[in-house]
């Protein structure tokens, strides 16, 4: 296998694959912490990817997960910050991603995943830290569509 590359500004902290613009192709999302930023690069569908379309992201970019968080079947972004705070992004199906809430879970978080922790058909958010010994659960409120 020869290797395709795409170039980042910055070291990635982070990637999470999802199909972002509702193309049924698994897009790419890299985390660039030291740079403040995701990248998201399409896929063609011929086995390469896009450009990297860079987001701007305070504090710290550090972990990514991809759910309809709103419920409009359009898939959204999460993503964990190392300042202690979960910024979403809402997807549009085309790829771009618009910003959304931002929400504090803890100091530092390094990683996130969305599992509907109280059963009510909505992806909920646990994020836990890199120096702290516990995790954060941010239950999804947003109204049914």
């Amino acid at each position: 296998m020869t290797p395709a590359r795409y170039v980042v500004d910055g070291v990635p902290e982070a990637l999470r694959v999802g199909d972002l613009d509702c193309d049924r192709r698994p897009d790419v999302v890299v985390a660039v912490g030291y740079g403040d930023a995701v990248y998201v690069l399409r896929n063609r569908g011929d086995g390469t990817l896009q450009q990297p379309i860079s987001y701007s992201v305070a504090g710290g970019p550090d972990g990514l997960a991809i759910a309809d968080f709103d419920r409009n079947g359009t898939p959204d972004l999460a993503v964990a910050q190392a300042n202690g705070g979960v910024q979403l992004f809402r997807g549009d199906c085309k790829g771009g991603l618009h910003l959304g809430p931002d929400y504090q879970a803890q100091q530092s978080v390094e990683s996130l995943d969305t599992p509907d922790l109280n059963g009510d058909g909505r992806p909920d958010i646990v994020a836990a830290p890199w120096i702290l010994p516990d995790i954060s659960a941010l239950l999804n409120t947003s109204p049914r569509p």
